[in-house]
């Protein structure tokens, strides 16, 4: 009898042991994360500088801003939301030309993670959403009404991203792929 104690206590302690090692990982299972990121190398930005051929158009960027959530349902593989904003704004003064393009989308993501240590976190996904646009004419000499909004579009999402956790629950976030409308992110995560 004083075995099997004494056995089930060193195996409770080991359970114990390997469940604190586990999560002492920067990513582990039943572990929450956040993060806020700003896109890096907005594609609409890109794709209106190359796409329209006014002389003089200019094109700016402002995002995308991501906030993303992820819960994590085995040691390797987390699943989540990506919720991103960004606006795209062209401008030509001498055909007095002014628009903008506002784009909003909804992904759910799904990520390998691979190589954790603890403080940091490597891991490869993919994601699936729904992507919302709307297009705005900004020059107050244009007659008429020129603002609509864009049909709604499947947006494929690809990432192969890394976090590093200086502090036991804070940490930073880079990814690289296509990422709600950018070609990179960077951010900062919480984990919980």
């Amino acid at each position: 009898m004083k075995k099997l104690v004494l056995f089930s206590m060193l195996f409770a302690i080991a359970l114990n042991v390997l469940a604190q090692r586990t999560n002492d990982k920067a990513y582990h299972a039943y572990n929450s994360q956040v993060t806020a990121g700003y896109g890096i190398g907005n594609f609409w930005t890109v794709f209106l500088d190359k796409a329209i051929e006014i002389p003089g158009y200019k094109v700016s960027s402002l995002g995308p801003f991501s906030l993303l959530y992820e819960y994590g349902f085995t040691n390797h593989i987390s699943s989540g939301i990506a919720l991103s904003y960004s606006r795209a704004r062209g401008k030509a003064e001498r055909f007095q030309i002014a628009d903008q393009i506002s784009f909003y989308s909804v992904i759910l993501r799904a990520d390998y993670h691979f190589f954790t240590t603890r403080k940091i976190d490597p891991y490869a996904g993919i994601g699936l959403g729904i992507s919302k646009s709307t297009y705005k004419n900004l020059d107050e000499h244009t007659i008429g009404n020129y603002n609509s909004k864009v049909p709604n579009t499947f947006e494929p999402n690809g990432q192969l991203g890394i976090k590093y956790f200086p502090f036991q629950h804070w940490g930073i976030c880079a990814e690289l792929g296509y990422i709600g409308g950018a070609f990179g992110l960077v951010g900062i995560t919480g984990s919980f």
